[in-house]
């Protein structure tokens, strides 16, 4: 799984459900083969995982021990709102294809770069399901008190955005040990901010699911986009 999160300046951080080893959602970036057109690197979206659950294992596929890879094309709106789904190819098992298919085709993508579509547009997403995430469930989630990272002051002219992927060693209580940058986003000033914002931040734990016993990396994906950039004040007209 991806975990994209979308900063916004100030506000607290949401608490989307993270996988440990971020391995069972591939994003529409990963995925060839699609009947349309378009070159899945050329997709101008990306989930957003901030606004996104993760399918619910199936118990009866569990105790089947059922595994598999559903492949789904949605049709993303220039809102990025799921307009339509369908799956483009079955794990083999229809439980695990329903479940992806009811779960991922309610979420909400975001742009990764600035241009908005003109219309509505074909992607693809490739949801990977392993007896290892139904044996233990992620139950590890950012606490809502982790603040989004600040638009860096020294780059405000600069008008950058991007995405990065940065992963984070966590402490049994939830606190952040270290973290490590896997992806840049092609800004050093965007990277360090988003490091610094995250190694702040605590995680929580479900009581069912109780403390884990050792430290455990997280991997998460970062996105700054327009919406980050610092608003221009608006020019007053002096009254004569």
């Amino acid at each position: 799984m991806i975990v994209t999160l979308q900063p916004v300046k100030n506000e607290p951080m949401a608490t989307p459900t993270l996988s440990r080893m971020i391995a069972a959602l591939v994003c529409t970036l990963c995925i060839t083969g699609s009947a349309h057109a378009m070159d899945p690197k050329d997709y101008p979206w990306i989930i957003d995982m901030a606004n996104c659950s993760m399918p619910e294992y199936p118990k009866e596929a569990q105790r089947n021990e059922e595994t598999g890879t559903t492949d789904l094309e949605m049709l993303v709106r220039t809102d990025g709102t799921v307009a339509a789904s369908l799956v483009k190819k079955s794990s083999g098992h229809p439980l695990l294809d329903e479940a992806a298919l009811a779960t991922l085709s309610g979420c909400r993508y975001t742009l990764k770069g600035k241009a908005v579509p003109k219309e509505d547009i074909w992607q693809m997403v490739r949801y990977v399901w392993t007896l290892e995430d139904a044996a233990t469930p992620d139950d590890r989630q950012l606490d809502s008190s982790c603040m989004r990272a600040p638009y860096p002051a020294g780059a405000r002219d600069r008008t950058m955005t991007g995405a990065m992927t940065l992963s984070l060693l966590v402490r049994p209580d939830g606190t952040v040990r270290d973290t490590r940058i896997e992806g840049g986003s092609g800004h050093p000033a965007l990277d360090s901010a988003t490091r610094a914002a995250l190694a702040r931040c605590r995680f929580t734990q479900s009581a069912s699911a109780g403390l884990p016993a050792a430290d455990e990396w997280i991997t998460m994906d970062y996105v700054w986009s327009e919406d980050d950039l610092p608003k221009k004040p608006a020019v007053q007209k002096k009254r004569k």
